[in-house]
């Protein structure tokens, strides 16, 4: 293994273990927002566990047990329905005040208690079959549209998963449900808008901003990979066009933007006036000022190595990119900004996509993985 690979993962897995506060719940961010912790951020840091034991970073018995304090502690926390709330405070162990209940965020915690039950077996398993088997992914649906919600507040529901972006996990996690009750058809896979576009010589399904995180959230996870759905949409493949196209993207701004000298990829991440969600390039409707976010391109990895690797060699090597868990979050060389830390959604996704890479570790341990396969079955993707 090169040693950026190495210094990487080991950067993440010391972020995640580091980040474990009450009720195992693990924080959102580093250095700032010390009391703040995501849920999302809690299924990336079990997946990172599992990376740590797999690669020999971390002894099998202490990844075990660091992934049972996590299940087990989130058996405990407030949740509805079987879905968790976006931000805990890592103090009271309770949601924060203006916090959602999120099934995007309850499905990356998921995809990280699937990697772990899969992985470590035995006890693991077991708590991690009693945290999916409770999630009622019925209690999403809107009553007077063909799509689900994304969100609830106190004040209700809001938002719909009404286009393509980073939620093709919940229609696989739904549709595989072990509760029939539970379940959902097809249907709100199929409703989704999946619009085709075009850049240079790649065409793809984009999401609204087309930022790099729609195409890696899911398909990093799910093996996708030689399957397609009934209207012959090849998910992974769609990742590897819209993955190249910012690259390609990248390339082209190389004249007029500093940053693109240095790496690529445009995507959700810190800024120079903090997080923006609205990154992206055409054909979708995402903004660009010069700000890049690291994870980007080592998420990519698996799915265009070359492009990926070449950013990540020259990340690696820029002293102003470091931080004490590996690669800072983000940067913009037009106007200075050097992000102060990293985030744990986006260090996490950084880490799958390096152990994809490596030896396809997340989706060779997902491969024979019992909710995807029924989950599958359901959206007819074969």
């Amino acid at each position: 293994m090169l040693k950026i690979f190495e210094e990487e993962i080991k950067g993440g897995i010391a972020f995640f273990k580091d980040g474990m506060g009450r009720r195992s719940l693990v924080r959102d961010r580093f250095p700032r927002d010390p009391k703040l912790a995501s849920i999302a951020s809690s299924g990336f840091a079990l997946s990172s566990f599992a990376i740590g034991a797999h690669y020999g970073f971390l002894s099998k018995e202490e990844a075990e047990r660091l992934c049972l304090l996590i299940l087990t502690d989130s058996l405990l926390i407030e949740s509805d329905h079987g879905f968790f709330y976006h931000f805990y405070d890592m103090d009271t162990t309770k949601p924060t005040w203006w916090t959602e209940l999120s099934n995007i965020d309850t499905a990356l915690y998921f995809m990280g208690v699937i990697v772990a039950g899969n992985f470590f077996g035995g006890r693991v398993a077991e708590a991690a079959r009693q945290i999916l088997e409770r999630a009622d992914w019925s209690y999403w649906k809107a009553p007077d549209k063909p799509y689900l919600y994304m969100g609830k507040k106190k004040d209700g529901f809001f938002a719909y998963w009404q286009d393509y972006a980073e939620q093709l996990m919940i229609y696989v996690l739904a549709g595989g449900a072990a509760k029939t009750e539970y379940s959902l058809s097809d249907d709100y896979y199929r409703q989704i808008d999946k619009p085709m576009g075009q850049y240079g010589p790649h065409r793809f399904i984009y999401s609204h901003t087309n930022g790099v995180f729609t195409h890696l959230y899911s398909q990093l996870f799910i093996p996708f990979k030689g399957k397609k759905d009934p209207a012959l949409i090849d998910w992974h493949q769609n990742s590897v066009e819209a993955l190249k196209a910012h690259y390609e993207f990248c390339e082209k701004e190389k004249g007029q933007r500093p940053s693109c000298q240095l790496g690529w990829g445009l995507s959700a991440c810190d800024a120079a006036d903090g997080y923006h969600g609205d990154y992206g390039v055409p054909p979708g409707c995402g903004v660009y000022d010069g700000t890049i976010a690291i994870y980007a391109a080592l998420g990519a990895l698996p799915f265009c190595p070359e492009e990926g690797l070449e950013a990540f060699k020259k990340y690696a090597q820029d002293p102003r990119l470091q931080s004490r868990y590996g690669l800072i979050d983000s940067f913009n060389l037009e106007n200075g900004f050097f992000a102060d830390g990293v985030i744990g959604i986006d260090k996490g996704i950084a880490l799958i996509g390096l152990a994809n890479y490596l030896d396809g570790f997340i989706w060779e341990i997902n491969s024979q993985e019992r909710i995807f396969a029924k989950g599958f079955e359901t959206l007819g993707i074969k």
